[in-house]
C-alpha cells in the first residue's frame, strides 16, 4: 500500500487519504468513525456486522457459542473466559514472487484441546484469570505466579471451582475450615507438639505417659480428621492452597462477584442473518477510491476474486437477474499452493462495469481470476468440458502436425 501510494502521490508526498484526514481530532469520536467505515466495508463485502453490548469478546464468543461464527478473530485470550470455543491469533499474511497468491498463517486455538491436554475448563479459567490476572483484573494476586496457580486448579474438580454455592474461593474468607488448617500447619511444624495427635507433648513422652487430651494412660490417638492423617501429596497440595489464600485475602475484594458475572452471565443471541450476501463491486470500487485512494482499476483487481468466489460458492441459489459475472471461458490450467485451479475469463452480465477503467480488448472488459477447479466442475461442468474438449482437439492438430513434418 505504501508502495503504491507513492507512486500515486510521489515519494515525499504528504497527501492524505480520507481516513488520514480525519485522524487529526483523535479520541473516541475517530474510533468510532474508524468503526463505522470497517461496517460499511464489511457490509459492501456481504457481511453480517453486529453491535455488540459490552465487551465485544463477549459478544464473538456468544456467537462462537451458538456456532453462528466458526470462531473469534482476537489477540485477547478473555474470548475464551465468556465461552468461546476458537480463537484465532497472529495473523500473517506473504507473497512468493510476482503474481502467486497470498499465503497466510494463522493460530488456532481450541477449548476443547485446552480442556484434553491441560485439563483447564471454563471455569477453571476464570479462576485461573482471578489468581493470575486478565483485562478485567490485570494484576490478579500479588505474588502468585502462573505454575503455582496452575497446581492449585488442577488438584480441584471443575464444580468446586466456581459454584455460586459452594466456590472454593468464596469459602477461603468465609469458612473456619481453612483458619482450623492454618493453625494445624503451623502446629506441625513445632517441636512441641505430637506430630500424631496434635496435642502439647511429644510423641515419644505420649508413647510412654500419655496422653491426656486424648484421654490414654498410654500413647496416644492418631489425628485423622485433619492435616495428619492426610497423605503427603495433599499435605503439600493444602500447604499451596493456604499460602495462595493467604495472599488473596490481602485484597478486600477478592473473590470479585462481579468479574465472574461478567464471564458467566448468559447474553442474549444477537437477532442477524449470519449468510453471506453478494458483494456489492461498484460500491467497493466508489468507498475505496474515496476512502483509500485507490484507482478504479486497482479496485476491481483487488475484489474481483470476493466476488466470483461468491458466484460460484452461490450459483444454484443465485437468480439470473441478480447474477453479476458469468463464467465466459476457461484459458489454461493453474496450480495454486498445491490446488488444482483454471484460470477464467468471466463476462460482465449487463455491462454494469463498462465505466470502470481496467485492461481492454476493443470495447470489452477483460476480466480473470484464477479459481479452484473443484468449485467450477459443480458450477460450470459444461465450461470444464468445452475447455478439455478444446484441449485434446489442439493436441491431436498437433501430433497429425508433426507426423506430416516427419
Amino acid at each position: 500500500m505504501a508502495r503504491r501510494n507513492r507512486q500515486q502521490h510521489g515519494k515525499n508526498s504528504s497527501q492524505p487519504t480520507a481516513i488520514t484526514k480525519s485522524s487529526k481530532g483523535g479520541g473516541r469520536g475517530h474510533f468510532r468513525s474508524v468503526l463505522k467505515q470497517c461496517e460499511e466495508l464489511l457490509s459492501i463485502m456481504g457481511v453480517s456486522c453486529v453491535q455488540g453490548e459490552g465487551e465485544a469478546e463477549a459478544t464473538c464468543a456468544r456467537l462462537n457459542i451458538a456456532r453462528c461464527v466458526a470462531g473469534c478473530i482476537t489477540q485477547d485470550g478473555d474470548c475464551f473466559l465468556y465461552g468461546a470455543q476458537t480463537v484465532y491469533r497472529n495473523f500473517t499474511i506473504s507473497h512468493q514472487g510476482s503474481g502467486s497468491a497470498s499465503a497466510f498463517s494463522v493460530d488456532v486455538y481450541k477449548m476443547s484441546e485446552i480442556e484434553d491436554r491441560l485439563s483447564l475448563s471454563r471455569k477453571k479459567l476464570i479462576a485461573l484469570s482471578m489468581l493470575c490476572g486478565c483485562d478485567y483484573n490485570e494484576k490478579g494476586v500479588v505474588g502468585v505466579g502462573k505454575e503455582t496457580a496452575m497446581k492449585f486448579i488442577e488438584s480441584m474438580n471443575d464444580d468446586q471451582v466456581l459454584d455460586r454455592s459452594a466456590s472454593a474461593l468464596k469459602r477461603w474468607r468465609s469458612d473456619p475450615y481453612f483458619t482450623s488448617l492454618e493453625f494445624q500447619l503451623e502446629a506441625m511444624s513445632r517441636k512441641d507438639l505430637c506430630e500424631r495427635c496434635g496435642h502439647t507433648g511429644r510423641r515419644a513422652f505420649h508413647d510412654k505417659k500419655g496422653c491426656e487430651l486424648c484421654g490414654q494412660s498410654l500413647g496416644c490417638l492418631e489425628d485423622k480428621a485433619g492435616l495428619r492423617g492426610m497423605t503427603l501429596e495433599d499435605r503439600k497440595l493444602v500447604s499451596l492452597e493456604l499460602g495462595i489464600r493467604k495472599k488473596a485475602l490481602q485484597d478486600p475484594k477478592f473473590p470479585s462477584q462481579d468479574m465472574m458475572d461478567e464471564f458467566l452471565r448468559t447474553r442474549d443471541m444477537p437477532q442477524v442473518d449470519m449468510t453471506w450476501r453478494q458483494p456489492r463491486i461498484l460500491d467497493f470500487i466508489r468507498y475505496s477510491v474515496r476512502l483509500l485512494s485507490w484507482t478504479e482499476d486497482y479496485a476491481l483487481d483487488k475484489f474481483l476474486p470476493l466476488l466470483t468466489r461468491w458466484h460460484l460458492l452461490h450459483t444454484a441459489k443465485t437468480s439470473d437477474h441478480r447474477r453479476l459475472v458469468s463464467a465466459l471461458r476457461i484459458v489454461r490450467k493453474r496450480v495454486q499452493r498445491g490446488v488444482a485451479c483454471l484460470e477464467v475469463v468471466w463476462e460482465d452480465v449487463g455491462g454494469w462495469l463498462s465505466s470502470v477503467v481496467t485492461e481492454r480488448k476493443g470495447d470489452e472488459v477483460v476480466l480473470v481470476t484464477v479459481e479452484p477447479r473443484e468449485l467450477l466442475e459443480r458450477a460450470y461442468p459444461r465450461l470444464i468440458e468445452d475447455f478439455e474438449r478444446e484441449k485434446q482437439a489442439k493436441s491431436k492438430k498437433g501430433e497429425i502436425f508433426r507426423m506430416k513434418k516427419n
